[in-house]
């Protein structure tokens, strides 16, 4: 905690926050199958060791957790849209980031308590 703090004070909390920001919502890094806690920290200018205790301090989740929670709201936004009228679950497992089906399976299941096609039925029924 005390190296969070250490980081915190010689930047800006505030701007690390804003460049965070910036890379998930207006860039949709968390997209990226690819993308590691290296990788974010470089754009944001810090450490990568620092960039787990930076998560849970700022957002209290970690890296990943995160980025597979931005996912999910992706994912759900898709469906709510239709996707799934005209396209696989694959496509969208692979268009909101996930590197396999099993894996987008279980994490959409894990935050919304829903598998897709049960979110996409139970929206349906609400519209």
């Amino acid at each position: 905690m005390k190296q969070v703090m250490n980081i915190l004070g010689r930047f800006d909390e505030i701007e690390i926050s804003q460049k965070i920001g910036i890379l998930f919502i207006l860039n949709k890094i968390y997209l990226n199958k690819d993308l590691k806690a290296d990788d974010l920290a470089q754009k944001i200018g810090i450490q990568s060791r620092f960039v787990a205790p930076v998560f849970e301090t700022l957002y209290g989740h970690r890296f990943k957790e995160l980025t597979n929670m931005y996912r999910v709201e992706y994912a759900k936004n898709k469906i709510e849209a239709g996707f799934l009228n005209h396209d696989t679950l694959e496509v969208l497992a692979d268009s909101s980031g996930f590197r396999s089906l099993s894996t987008f399976l279980n994490v959409f299941k894990k935050e919304t308590g829903k598998y897709p096609y049960e979110y996409s039925r139970s929206y349906l029924s609400t519209v």
